[in-house]
């Protein structure tokens, strides 16, 4: 009697368990149809009312960008990052902080590297965000620019990968600084815009912008639209807007026009235009239409009123009137001085 009772328990718990496991374990087409539901509304929802987080180490990001038939190879490491995945209407944005970062492009012969200590990678925008970052472009392994700056940022969309950033100091070869509070151009390190102003420095001179200056790296050239100061041991010369090209360290040619004041020890000349190379202390000054440029000693040796003046400053000093030359101010041209140089004369 006992061994018949054990015998219908234990089928009875066996017939149960099997019940339960058939229920749990068994797909139904409702269960298929519910799956699919969840996998198409809630999962968004899921990442609407609450973003993913992964943690990783060694991360590593490749961009191709787009040249011609071919392609810029950009890459970002990181030792490790935090990727936040969120749900905006129906479209996920990515935003991943990485710290110890660094960066290399490819371009031809020229390597760019930054390193920062932070940054921010966006997903869609494509975009790149670093701080305090030290940035170097090298040419056939020889620094072309070396730079720091409190916050970079890059953008990869298009063919050309922008580059901004804030409270920037940069170096070119010869010792050469430009100082800004904020720089923008292409990542490639060919054309660099430094404002709102910016601070041009040589060894043994400086060119000071009231306004954004165009660094263009390949060609050496530097150039401003807006009002400047250049200051060598020489001259100083204030103009409306400026053009200087550079070579090994040394300003080789100053362009100016508008309202171009050259002043010195000796010397002082107002003019429309003006043109001055620095190794050779030559220059060239000329007025626009009827206008007239003035040229004149401290010591009141000499005073020039002409159309163009051209003079060579160096050791044997010459001096020469183009054109309709007067060798004395008329009361207007002295009422002209006045309002220029009054205050340092």
């Amino acid at each position: 009697m006992f061994r018949r009772a054990l015998i219908v328990s234990f089928l009875l718990v066996a017939f149960c368990s099997f019940a339960v496991f058939y229920c749990y374990t068994t797909v139904r087409p409702a269960d298929l149809a519910e799956y699919a539901l969840s996998k198409v509304e809630r999962s968004p929802r899921v990442l609407q009312r609450q973003p993913a987080i992964q943690k990783r180490l060694g991360v590593r990001k490749d961009f191709w960008v787009p040249k011609g038939a071919t392609r810029r190879h950009f890459s970002i490491e990181s030792e490790g990052s935090e990727l936040i995945l969120i749900d905006r209407n129906g479209k996920i944005e990515a935003t991943e902080l990485l710290q110890r970062v660094k960066g290399q492009l490819l371009e031809g012969n020229e390597v760019h590297h930054f390193t920062a200590c932070e940054g921010t990678y966006f997903y869609p925008a494509n975009r790149f965000s670093a701080k305090e970052a030290e940035f170097s472009l090298l040419r056939e392994a020889a620094p072309v620019l070396l730079g720091t700056a409190e916050t970079v940022n890059f953008s990869f969309r298009g063919k050309t990968p922008l580059l901004n950033a804030d409270r920037v100091d940069l170096q070119a070869p010869g010792s050469i600084r430009a100082r800004g509070e904020h720089a923008t151009g292409n990542a490639l390190g060919k054309t660099v815009e430094i404002g709102p102003t910016c601070r041009l420095e040589f060894p043994s001179a400086f060119l000071k912008c009231e306004g954004p200056l165009s660094l263009h790296l390949q060609e050496q050239i530097a150039e401003t639209a807006l009002p400047f100061h250049y200051e060598d041991a020489e001259f100083c010369i204030d103009a409306q807007e400026g053009k200087l090209l550079y070579a090994e360290g040394k300003p080789q040619t100053i362009q100016c026009v508008g309202m171009v004041r050259l002043s010195s020890e000796e010397n002082y000349a107002l003019a429309d235009e003006l043109v001055y190379f620095p190794e050779t202390k030559k220059l060239h000054l000329l007025a626009k239409e009827s206008g007239r440029v003035l040229f004149w000693k401290s010591d009141g040796s000499i005073q020039i009123s002409a159309p163009q003046v051209a003079a060579h400053l160096g050791e044997r000093e010459e001096i020469k009137g183009i054109g309709d030359v007067h060798c004395t101010f008329d009361l207007e041209e002295e009422h002209r001085i006045e309002s220029f140089f009054g205050k340092y004369l």
